[in-house]
């Protein structure tokens, strides 16, 4: 019988679709999940709920028993190499065999703070005793709905202090289904994968097709750091984080995340969908409510 993969983070945009992409190729799933309210996406076959805070030691090795692999995802936090310190110490203690780190796109050019922490999680990773791989995935699609939905709902208005920078935006569902491809047996120890969507997108481009499907007027708008940095913190409760956030929204505004890569076809066959296909299944988060 098949040992569970242990999936950190799981019920994080990322970590619920790698879930669901494992589950449903059969493979069994240890799902490690801090936020309960969230639970209900994961209650599916083939997969094991736990609790657990990456921040607790014992949970961390309880998560760890009988594990085979582990996808090693951490929240984006000022403690997020610590984190990563303790979950590859108890895989190793565990003998786990394989980990995936879930890392960011450009993490080697260490350029912001998630940046730089993203870096020393990987090389935490890769110095460690067990087969490695690193997928860093772009800024996600889902960004939009997460951050910016209420604006486009209220006023027709996507509001972010990017001008007129790109961004290679990628589906979260096409980082699960590297992730799961990867765990699931297609083992590629030691490579580092950099996964874009198809297309570099301005936010003119996004709003266009926002307005396209939403069939009603939506105009990109270019606001000041000030504005952004208080509505992340209002969105995130924790300084550090709409801080670091914000250093990413400006190497977006310089046009340093729009490079566009074919590693997600070289990896799994086939290539990421675009955003047009994204807002197809997501449109709902961005409609007034009736």
């Amino acid at each position: 019988m098949k040992k569970p993969i242990l999936v950190t983070s799981a019920s994080s945009v990322i970590g619920e679709y790698v879930v669901k992409e494992l589950s449903a190729r059969g493979t069994p799933v240890r799902a490690m999940v801090f936020d309960l309210e969230r639970k209900e996406e994961l209650l599916l076959p083939n997969v094991e709920l736990v609790w657990g805070d990456l921040r607790d030691e014992d949970a961390v090795r309880a998560a760890m028993q009988d594990v085979d692999k582990v996808y090693l995802a951490t929240p984006l936090a000022k403690d997020m190499l610590e984190m990563t310190k303790r979950v590859v110490k108890e895989a190793e203690r565990a003998e786990v065999r394989s980990v995936v780190r879930q890392s960011f796109f450009g993490a080697e050019q260490g350029k912001t703070m998630a940046h730089l922490l993203h870096r020393e999680c990987e090389k935490e990773v890769q110095a460690s005793i067990m087969d490695h791989t690193i997928l860093r995935p772009n800024m996600l699609m889902q960004g939009f709905s997460r951050y910016y939905a209420s604006s486009i709902k209220e006023s027709g208005e996507l509001r972010r202090p990017v001008g007129s920078g790109r961004n290679s935006y990628i589906d979260a569902y096409d980082v699960g289904r590297a992730a799961a491809f990867v765990l699931d047996g297609n083992w590629h120890s030691g490579k580092k994968y950099c996964i874009t969507g198809p297309k570099a997108l301005s936010d003119d481009d996004v709003a266009k097709e926002l307005s396209l499907r939403l069939g009603k007027d939506v105009r990109a708008v270019d606001t000041d750091p000030e504005e952004a940095y208080a509505a992340l913190l209002q969105r995130t409760n924790d300084d550090w984080k709409a801080k670091a956030m914000l250093q990413v929204l400006q190497m977006e505004r310089a046009s340093l995340l729009s490079p566009v890569t074919n590693d997600l076809k070289a990896l799994t066959g086939s290539g990421p969908r675009s955003f047009a296909q994204f807002l197809i299944d997501n449109l709902a988060s961005f409609k007034d409510e009736a």
